[in-house]
């Protein structure tokens, strides 16, 4: 499986509360006594959230709500906290909050667990103490099994000692799914060499290759039969270039495994295009099970 990616980010404060100093100790006093006697110890009040959203990354990057709590295997699974609050600020008027983040499996096995995902980057002023979307990014793999999985998010205030702990279910599915996918430049021989900048000159071929699609189904003939789209636009969302059903009936195949190891799209750039940053987006179709799997990869022509 893939490591887990993690992106997290949060906003939170605190208010003293309004008691006179005398009545404040007296309280405090009566309530550490009672929690002695019942034999408990004093937490921190919690951090509280407004509500969690599942999300995926839309054609340009951007997280976009999912309708369901449904994702494929290889893709980006984002749970997203919405408004968590309060956190309280030091004496530099700076808060200090760290995340941790655990998955399960179908059968409750851990299969990820990171603790103090931000470190010192969790040590920075916050608006009105108020977290407006901090969220965790757990990257599921093709060989992960399909089932119910469960995200566990907890958002921890270092300075107030209050925390937040969430745990949400969420779907792989067992349709189509992928490795990963990656942009390759064509070699003096005509191979295909992967590039981790997708930077092209204008008039190179830009390639966007999937890396292990499936698993596809078969006919009665015991052949699969899957297709290719592609589209590129400008930074403006402007269509640049369409293609469908790019192989036809090169596509009605037997495939090893049910795996198409390699599919890709080529985009033949000009230098008629202005310099700047272009968007691809691939889907590969299982003709059989009317399944797609698509994605949208930057890439910039210079």
């Amino acid at each position: 499986m893939k490591p887990a990616v993690i992106k997290l980010l949060a906003l939170f404060n605190n208010k003293p509360l309004g008691v006179p100093l005398c009545l404040r100790a007296f309280v405090a006093i009566f309530i550490v006594a009672a929690s002695l006697l019942a034999g408990e110890t004093l937490s921190a009040q919690q951090l509280t959230f407004e509500e969690a959203l599942w999300a995926r990354n839309d054609e340009t990057g951007r997280l976009v709500a999912a309708s369901e709590a449904v994702f494929r295997r290889g893709e980006e699974v984002n749970l997203v906290l919405r408004q968590v609050k309060t956190f309280q600020a030091g004496k530099d008027g700076k808060c200090q909050f760290d995340i941790d983040l655990l998955v399960k499996d179908p059968k409750g096995n851990i299969i990820l667990d990171k603790k103090n995902l931000l470190g010192e980057d969790g040590h920075i002023e916050l608006k009105d103490g108020i977290a407006s979307s901090p969220y965790g990014i757990f990257e599921s793999s093709v060989g992960l099994e399909p089932g119910q999985y469960q995200m566990t998010l907890t958002i921890r205030d270092i300075i107030g000692g209050a925390k937040l702990t969430t745990t949400q279910p969420f779907t792989l599915s067992p349709g189509l799914s992928y490795q990963k996918v990656i942009f390759a430049k064509e070699g003096s021989d005509g191979t295909l060499n992967p590039v981790n900048d997708p930077t092209f000159a204008r008039g190179e071929k830009v390639n966007l290759v999937f890396i292990n699609v499936g698993k596809f189904m078969k006919d009665a003939s015991g052949k699969h039969s899957f297709d290719i789209d592609m589209v590129v636009k400008n930074s403006e969302g402007k269509q640049v270039l369409k293609q469908e059903k790019m192989l036809g009936e090169k596509g009605h195949i037997v495939l090893e495994n049910d795996i198409a190891d390699s599919p890709y799209g080529i985009f033949y750039s000009s230098l008629d295009l202005a310099p700047g940053v272009y968007y691809m987006t691939l889907t590969v179709y299982d003709k059989i099970a009317n399944d797609n799997v698509n994605v949208t990869k930057p890439f910039i022509l210079k």
